[in-house]
């Protein structure tokens, strides 16, 4: 059972989180929309082996406030693998800051929420085969 924090916004969360209970490996804490501050206790306290975050421009959303989530949680817990999805439609920025964390490795993966939900959770049990 692969234990995974969701950290989106309800309108995305509802259809990952259904997705990733369909898959079946997965345990699923979802962090309350607003409460992105208590993303690191959240993790810790479920044992998450991955936390799936979203990226916008939206305050607790920002790639400001990711980057430096990214550092604690790496801190904190080096086993937890660190995904991030979001809008490619939203800010073209957003797309380079996801490359650019993929590509320093300080992510473990990346998704456009355009991908569907089922692929998504495939994809992320995949990362534990």
């Amino acid at each position: 059972m692969i234990n995974i924090v969701l950290d989106v916004p309800k309108i995305y969360g509802k259809t990952l989180s259904d997705a990733l209970e369909k898959n079946g490996n997965f345990r699923i804490t979802i962090l309350p929309e607003g409460k992105t501050a208590q993303l690191t206790a959240c993790c810790r306290q479920s044992h998450a082996d991955m936390v799936l975050m979203a990226v916008s421009v939206t305050r607790g959303y920002t790639m400001e406030e990711r980057r430096s989530q990214l550092a604690l949680l790496k801190k904190e817990n080096k086993r937890c693998k660190e995904v991030l999805i979001a809008d490619e439609r939203m800010d073209e920025n957003i797309n380079h800051f996801l490359k650019y964390c993929r590509k320093l490795q300080l992510i473990d993966q990346f998704f456009y929420y355009s991908v569907g939900a089922e692929y998504i959770a495939e994809s992320l049990e995949s990362m534990y085969d």
